[in-house]
């Protein structure tokens, strides 16, 4: 992600929330970083920004993030892996 801008970020996220509310905070954080909610990498795989919050994973789990990232909208394809290992050479420890 780009550096945020110099102004105050917006406050991180604190679950219960709904999806119109996710999707303000989301909208927020990516105005905040100058970026974009969802970009697509040189393979094709769509990424969305997941801004700072707190969360419930489980009923006794609670997730605090920190900063924002990206992850990855949709589970990668054999093809996108294939580009992947193409357009970068990657080997595994076993190879």
């Amino acid at each position: 992600l780009p550096p945020a801008k110099a102004t105050a970020p917006p406050p991180p996220a604190a679950a219960p929330f709904d999806a119109t509310q996710a999707r303000a905070h989301q909208e927020a954080w990516a105005e905040h970083l100058g970026a974009p909610v969802e970009v697509t990498n040189s393979v094709g795989m769509k990424l969305r920004l997941v801004p700072p919050g707190e969360f419930a994973m489980a009923p006794d789990y609670q997730v605090t993030l920190t900063r924002p990232f990206r992850v990855g909208a949709h589970e990668v394809t054999v093809g996108q892996f294939r580009a992947f290992v193409a357009d970068t050479g990657y080997k595994t420890d076993a190879e």
